[in-house]
C-alpha cells in the first residue's frame, strides 16, 4: 500500500514535469510543485520551496503555512499573512509576454482581495497581478507604465472550497490579455501592441501583494501548483495542461501533519508561571471550560479636562501607563485645547488611583510657564504629530541610559524617540522607522525572543493588526498580519445598525507576570453607513475585546463578546497600553468617548480605571465537578502553586502512563478551599517536589465549583494567605 502510494506521487510528479514545458527553452521561469512535502518537515518562516524550472528562483516562506496532500502529491495551505517570496531577478524584467497558471483552492467566503501571484508595487511599478475578489471572481491585470495598466474584471468565477485551474496570459506583440478557468477562455481584452511590462524591483509574491514593508491581501486557501512563463501559452497548451492534471485535483485536500521530533516531547514549564489562556497545556477537560473574565469597572474618573490646554478634551485614545521601580506610576496622554491644538502630557500617581499633573519646566502654555505638557517642543521639530503614541521602558540588556524610555508616535510616519527620564524625548534617527500607521501604535522589547516587537495598523481592506519584529529600531522591517476580523465577527454584526466591523487598534502587551503570555485589547469598531444614509463619514462605535497569545503571533479569543462593554452615554472605548500592579490586583486604564467616532471630541471624555484579579483574564471554570489533565510537563521548581478559587480543589501528579505517582494522587492531596493567588499544593502536609524535577509528569486537577487561573512550579514557597 505504501509503495503504491509513493508510486502514485512519483507518477504525479513525472506528469507534472512532462506537461507543457518542463524545459528551459519553453520559456518556463518558475515552477513550484511543492514536492518538499514528502519530507514532512515543518514549514516555518524562511523555509525554502524549490523552483523546478532550472532558473534557480527558489521561494522563501513568509509565515507558517501547512502542507497539504492529495492525489496530486503535495501542496501548501496558506492562512492570512502567509505567502511565498521570490527575489527580484533580471528574468522578470523586460517582459514582452507572460503566462501564469496554477491550481488553487480558496477557503470559504473571503472578506478581502486574495492575491494568487503578483509583481505589483502600487502605484510605482505595476507589472502583473492575478487575484480573487471577495465576491468570488478572479481578475488578471498587467501594467506597462507607472500610469497605464489593464485589468480583466468581474467575469471569471472563483468558487470556494474546491480545486480550480486558473491560467492568465498576455502577449505584448498583439496586446492580447486572456484569462482561463478550467482550460476554457473566460475573458479577453487588448492592451496596446508592441509594448513590454513595466519593470519592478519588488519581489515576486505567490499568495500576496507587495506592501512596504512586507505584504498585504494574502490568499487564504491551498495552492497545488504554480508556474510562470516568459511567453503567452496557447489555448491548446492550457487545455492540455488542464486535461492532464484535472483528475489529480479532483478530490478533497487534507492537511498533512509535519513530523516534529519534539511533538511527543513534554512542555518544559521550568519554574515560571503559566496561565490558562487557551487549551495549549490541556490534554483533556471533563466538566470544565475556558471562560473569559471581565474586569471590575470602577466608573471613577482618572483624568478629565481640567487645565486650559485640555479644554477641548483629555483625549481617551493613545494613552500609555508605566509603573516605575519605586512603585510610582505615570500616564502619558494627548489633549486638545479649545483652539483645536494637540498637546502631549503626563500625569503621575503614587497609588494608580489618584492622579496629579506635575508642574514641569518643559513646555509653557499661553503665559503659564510650568505645565505637564511634554510636546510640542520647539527643540524637537520631528515630533510634529504625536496622536496615538506609545511610551515604554526599554528592558533590553545594554540599552543606553539616555534611551531608557522610548516612544513611537502614531498617524504620521512612525518615528522612534528616546529619553533618559521619560520627559524629554528626542528622535533616535534622522528618518522614520516605519510607514504611516494611523492608530495607537505599540512597541516594546520582548525579552522572550530578544527583539523589539511592534503592532501597527494595515488596511486589508479594512483595519487589521500587523506585527513587526526587529533588532534595529531604525527599520521595523517586514510586517505580518496577525489579527483581524473574520467571518464569525462579520456574521455577528447587527446589519440593522452597522454596515461592517473591523479592529481599530491592538493595545497589545507582553504580560509581565507569566512566561509565555501576550494580551491584546482591541477596540472592535462597528461602522455606521456613510452619508447620505449616515450622519457622518467614518462613523461608528467601539468597545473593547480580549485576545490572548503564547507567542504574540497566533491569537485566540475565547469570547467574541465585549470584554469591556459600552455603558449608557458612551460611544467609544480604547484601552491604554500597559498596566499597573497593586498587590494581587491589576489596574487597567481605558478612554471613554461620548461622541461617536465621526462626530469629533467632547470635553466630557475621560480616562477611567478597571480592576482585575492577577492572572485573571481567562480561567478554567468548573460549574460543578470537573477533572482537567494537562499535557506532559517537565518542571524545574520545587513546589506547585495555584491561582485558584474553588469550593474544593485537589491535584494529582501522573506519570508517563497516566497513573498517579505514589504519594501524589488525588486522595493524597490536601484539599484546597477558598480564594488563593499563589496557594502551595501539599500532599499529606508536604509540598516538596524536588525529587520529580526533570521527569515527565502530568497535572490532574479535580475542581468543585471553582476557577483555575494559573499554575507555577515555584523555586521558593510563597507566603500563604
Amino acid at each position: 500500500m505504501l509503495r503504491s502510494a509513493v508510486m502514485m506521487m512519483c507518477n504525479a510528479a513525472f506528469w507534472w514535469m512532462t506537461s507543457i514545458g518542463g524545459a528551459q527553452e519553453t520559456g518556463l521561469l518558475l515552477s513550484f510543485s511543492f514536492d518538499e512535502g514528502r519530507e514532512a518537515k515543518e514549514l516555518t518562516d524562511g523555509s525554502r520551496i524549490r523552483d523546478l524550472s532550472g532558473r534557480g528562483h527558489d521561494g522563501v516562506i513568509r509565515g507558517e503555512p501547512a502542507w497539504i496532500s492529495g492525489k496530486f502529491g503535495f501542496g501548501i495551505r496558506l492562512t492570512e499573512g502567509d505567502y511565498i517570496e521570490i527575489a527580484a531577478s533580471p528574468d522578470f524584467d523586460d517582459m514582452t509576454a507572460l503566462s501564469v497558471d496554477g491550481w488553487f483552492w480558496p477557503e470559504d467566503v473571503q472578506t478581502d482581495l486574495q492575491i494568487l501571484a503578483s509583481k505589483w508595487d502600487h502605484p510605482d511599478a505595476r507589472s502583473f497581478i492575478l487575484y480573487g475578489k471577495p465576491d468570488g471572481i478572479v481578475e488578471w491585470g498587467v501594467g506597462w507604465t507607472k500610469q497605464d495598466y489593464l485589468i480583466l474584471r468581474d467575469v471569471c468565477p472563483f468558487a470556494a472550497d474546491q480545486w480550480q485551474h486558473i491560467a492568465a496570459t498576455w502577449e505584448g506583440a498583439s496586446g492580447a490579455l486572456r484569462l482561463y478557468r478550467g482550460g476554457k477562455l473566460v475573458q479577453e481584452a487588448k492592451t496596446p501592441s508592441q509594448i513590454q511590462l513595466v519593470n519592478s524591483s519588488v519581489p515576486l509574491l505567490i499568495g500576496a501583494q507587495n506592501a512596504d514593508p512586507g505584504a498585504m491581501h494574502a490568499f487564504a486557501g491551498a495552492i497545488g501548483r504554480v508556474r510562470l512563463w516568459k511567453r503567452a501559452l496557447s489555448a491548446e497548451e492550457i487545455q492540455t495542461t488542464f486535461d492532464r492534471e484535472k483528475d489529480l485535483f479532483s478530490g478533497p485536500l487534507s492537511v498533512r501533519q509535519a513530523v516534529r521530533p519534539e511533538a511527543a516531547a513534554p512542555v518544559h514549564v521550568g519554574s515560571d508561571k503559566h496561565l490558562f489562556l487557551d487549551d495549549h497545556l490541556i490534554d483533556s477537560a471533563n466538566g470544565a471550560a475556558l471562560t473569559t473574565n471581565r474586569p471590575e469597572l470602577t466608573g471613577e474618573i482618572s483624568l478629565v479636562a481640567e487645565k486650559p490646554w485640555e479644554m477641548g478634551t483629555v483625549h481617551p485614545f493613545g494613552d500609555s501607563v508605566l509603573q516605575e521601580d519605586d512603585g510610582s506610576c505615570r500616564m502619558y496622554y494627548p489633549s486638545y485645547d479649545k483652539k483645536g491644538r494637540l498637546w502631549f502630557c503626563m500625569a503621575t500617581s503614587r497609588d494608580g488611583i489618584r492622579w496629579e499633573r506635575p508642574e514641569l519646566d518643559i513646555v509653557p502654555y499661553e503665559g503659564i510657564p510650568k505645565t505637564n505638557i511634554l510636546y510640542p517642543d520647539a527643540s524637537c521639530p520631528k515630533m510634529a504629530y504625536f496622536f496615538g503614541t506609545c511610551v515604554f521602558k526599554d528592558t533590553r540588556p545594554g540599552c543606553p541610559p539616555d534611551q531608557r524610555y522610548k516612544m513611537i508616535n502614531g498617524d504620521a510616519e512612525t518615528w522612534v524617540f528616546g529619553s533618559p527620564d521619560g520627559l524629554r524625548f528626542r528622535p533616535l534617527f534622522d528618518r522614520p522607522s516605519f510607514r504611516p500607521s494611523d492608530t495607537n501604535n505599540i512597541l516594546f522589547f520582548d525579552d522572550r525572543i530578544g527583539q523589539y516587537v511592534a503592532y501597527m495598523r494595515v488596511y486589508s481592506p479594512w483595519r487589521k493588526v500587523v506585527r513587526c519584529v526587529t533588532s534595529d529600531l531604525a527599520n521595523f522591517g517586514r510586517q505580518r498580519v496577525v489579527f483581524g476580523y473574520d467571518q464569525e465577527d462579520l456574521a455577528k454584526v447587527d446589519k440593522s445598525r452597522f454596515v461592517r466591523m473591523d479592529f481599530y487598534n491592538s493595545s497589545a502587551i507582553r504580560y509581565p507576570y507569566a512566561a509565555d503570555a501576550y494580551l491584546m485589547f482591541p477596540s472592535a469598531y462597528y461602522h455606521f453607513p456613510d452619508p447620505p444614509v449616515g450622519k457622518f463619514a467614518n462613523d461608528g462605535i467601539t468597545d473593547i475585546q480580549l485576545a490572548a497569545s503564547r507567542d504574540g503571533i497566533r491569537w485566540t479569543r475565547i469570547s467574541r463578546e465585549p470584554w469591556i462593554p459600552l455603558q449608557e452615554g458612551q460611544n467609544g472605548l480604547y484601552m491604554a497600553s500597559g498596566m499597573i500592579r497593586r498587590g494581587d490586583r491589576l489596574f487597567l486604564y481605558y478612554g471613554v468617548y461620548h461622541p461617536t467616532h465621526g462626530a469629533g471630541i467632547d470635553p466630557r471624555d475621560y480616562i477611567t480605571r478597571a480592576v482585575l484579579r492577577l492572572d485573571g483574564f481567562v480561567s478554567l471554570d468548573a460549574p460543578s465537578q470537573a477533572t482537567v489533565t494537562t499535557v506532559p510537563l517537565v518542571f524545574s521548581g520545587s513546589h506547585l502553586e495555584l491561582n485558584v478559587v474553588a469550593e474544593k480543589a485537589r491535584v494529582a501528579l501522573l506519570d508517563e502512563n497516566r497513573q498517579a505517582i505514589e504519594g501524589y494522587g488525588l486522595d493524597d492531596c490536601d484539599p484546597i478551599t477558598g480564594d488563593h493567588i499563589a496557594k502551595t499544593v501539599t500532599w499529606h502536609g508536604g509540598g516538596d517536589l524536588s525529587r520529580l524535577r526533570g521527569r515527565n509528569v502530568r497535572l490532574q486537577f479535580e475542581i468543585s465549583k471553582g476557577k483555575l487561573f494559573a499554575f507555577q512550579f515555584a523555586r521558593e514557597v510563597a507566603v500563604q494567605e
